[in-house]
């Protein structure tokens, strides 16, 4: 519209807030007259960053200030959104810019815009977490107006850093935000797409704000396809897939405005009810921990604690042990990452190894540790929702680790132990249990952001302890409807052969009701367990995940077993022997029979 209005491109559109406002004012007054009820600012590029490409970041307050006098001119019975966009780099480790410098330039903003006086913030056309992650927490603690966040999905389904609707939607649902959804994109599919994938995981209001299509240069314009009447059909489709604030982005004139709010005005919300399972997530992958799923296998390995290559290595600070460890377990379902050692400087070494690790695998991580200073580091550099292992019912754990989990929407687990020590009953464990949960909600945190771990115990030190564990675990479900978690390794502590003990304890603690399972995915008595387990047990359908992946595993060790003599001896294969002595016996004798002809 300001280009059509004579903008030059050369120029930021925010330099019109102050050398053209009656232009700003007019083009607000026709979208307004069209019936909309939220206008955004005229600040989308207003960030020191992105100004200093003209050199005109010294006038971002003057630009913020001038866009908010323009909108309330306007009058009516409008709301005014402060509108924020990215800085236009990307963070690391994808880029170069870091965490804080980020925070610090949308703090600046978000403080102008408070003292400007808008309804609210919208935080919108975001395509990297970790820029949204420093945009939402940088707006949350300069100011107290609601905040709405939109990300791009430009790329299909995914936007161009990688992340799908569903994880951004998990990510967001745990952030202090008031309202999430998307704008722009590739046309209106992929806006409605992305409206249907976040309603199962958030009940926070959505807002689905397409583009007018996906443009085209036509003699040196940019075309937008869609028509008005197009855009009207499709706001009733995302009025039905659940979205509650309806616009348009790009190439949205007053006219598709029009049609927009007499297509949707009046009608009413429509009721939705999210999940209420435990997620986690990497950048690119959603992972549901839930009593109607298979359980879930989290990865142990990157833990210094018996694995001595691994200590000396983050012990130099060198990360490439623990990024080898994270290759090896490309199986599991998400990874824990602990690199706690004496020798080692957690608070160096913990952040780099999350950014690393979080950069090669797609696994959701959970970070184990007892650092706060050296958790909010590592939370600063991870994109996904992440999970803390562990807060437990200490007074010490509740009053330093819940505020952590609450600001950056951390998931954690529940370790059923207090000042007191471990629980060592069922019905300890069921205070403890139900203490953590009580003190969560008290900080604003709700339970489905929480596991439950009964706690382990060696069975030659404690053997009364695993029927204790069994009957827990039904236990926590039945009294919270929150999934469990246990650290499996411990109960085979100091015994021989220890994959026979996790195994056959896992089994048992799977028909129990275990959701997720930290354990050696390395092992294949382990991963056997829990895709036979899930089979048997209803949670695998059909044995669609067990034939999948045996079927296949079958075949190739057949072809294997029986492909040659030589490979019969190598897998000690007898079914195949007798028919292969006798084939080689045959091709030595036709061998010898043709030398002594010659």
């Amino acid at each position: 519209m300001l280009l059509d209005a004579g903008l030059p491109p050369d120029l930021p559109p925010e330099l019109w807030n102050t050398e053209a406002p009656d232009v700003v004012e007019r083009i607000h007054r026709a979208y307004v007259t069209a019936g909309a009820q939220i206008i955004t600012t005229n600040t989308f590029g207003a960030s020191r960053m992105k100004l200093s490409s003209f050199r005109m970041q010294h006038r971002l307050a003057e630009f913020i200030s001038g866009a908010v006098k323009i909108a309330k001119k306007v009058g009516g019975n409008i709301a005014i959104a402060g509108d924020i966009g990215p800085l236009g780099v990307f963070m690391q480790p994808i880029g170069e810019m870091s965490f804080d410098e980020a925070y610090a330039e949308f703090s600046e903003i978000a403080r102008y815009f408070d003292c400007a006086g808008v309804d609210f913030l919208l935080l919108e056309t975001f395509t990297d977490l970790m820029e949204m992650k420093a945009a939402l927490l940088a707006c949350k603690d300069a100011s107290e107006l609601p905040i709405f966040v939109t990300f791009a999905f430009d790329e299909g389904d995914r936007s161009v850093t990688g992340t799908p609707p569903d994880v951004f939607a998990a990510v967001a649902d745990a952030l202090p935000c008031d309202a999430v959804g998307t704008n722009c994109g590739n046309g209106l599919e992929s806006v409605g797409n992305a409206i249907r994938r976040m309603r199962p995981i958030t009940e926070k209001p959505l807002i689905g704000q397409p583009n007018a299509g996906k443009p085209s240069m036509q003699n040196g314009r940019t075309i937008f396809p869609v028509t008005p009447e197009q855009m009207a059909d499709f706001a009733i489709d995302l009025w039905q897939s659940g979205a509650n604030f309806i616009g348009g982005c790009c190439g949205s004139t007053p006219s598709h405005i029009a049609r927009i709010a007499d297509a949707v005005r009046g009608k009413p919300v429509v009721n939705t009810r999210k999940s209420m399972s435990f997620y986690a997530a990497s950048r690119t992958k959603l992972l549901q921990i839930s009593s109607e799923k298979p359980t879930v296998i989290i990865g142990e390995r990157i833990n210094p604690s018996g694995r001595r290559k691994l200590r000396e290595s983050l012990e130099r600070g060198d990360i490439g042990a623990a990024k080898l460890e994270a290759i090896k377990q490309e199986i599991a379902d998400a990874l824990d990452i602990c690199v706690a050692s004496p020798k080692v400087d957690e608070l160096a070494v913990l952040p780099r190894v999350v950014s690393g690790v979080s950069s090669i695998v797609e696994q959701p991580l959970f970070i184990d540790t007892t650092n706060p200073a050296a958790l909010e580091l590592a939370l600063k550099v991870y994109p996904g929702l992440p999970v803390i292992n562990s807060i437990s019912g200490k007074s010490s754990d509740i009053e330093t680790f819940l505020p952590i989990a609450l600001r950056w929407g951390a998931g954690f687990i529940a370790l059923c132990m207090d000042d007191a020590g471990v629980a060592e009953s069922e019905e300890r464990c069921i205070e403890i249990a139900g203490k953590i949960i009580e003190k969560a909600s008290d900080f604003g945190i709700s339970k489905n952001r929480i596991l439950i771990d009964p706690m382990m115990m060696p069975v030659s030190v404690v053997p009364q302890r695993i029927r204790i564990i069994l009957s827990i675990l039904k236990t926590l479900f039945s009294t919270f409807h929150i999934p469990t978690v246990i650290g499996l390794s411990n109960v085979s502590y100091g015994l021989p052969v220890r994959s026979i003990i996790n195994a056959s304890m896992l089994a048992a603690a799977i028909e129990s009701g275990l959701c997720a399972v930290i354990a050696d995915p390395t092992d294949e008595r382990i991963v056997d367990t829990v895709f036979a387990s899930a089979f048997l047990i209803g949670k695998d359908i059909r044995g669609e995940n067990f034939m999948k992946k045996y079927s296949v595993a079958q075949a190739i060790q057949e072809q294997e077993h029986t492909s040659s003599l030589r490979d019969d001896i190598i897998h000690g294969n007898l079914d195949g022997l007798a028919e292969h002595v006798e084939a080689e016996l045959q091709n030595c004798a036709s061998s010898m029979k043709s030398s002594y002809q010659h």
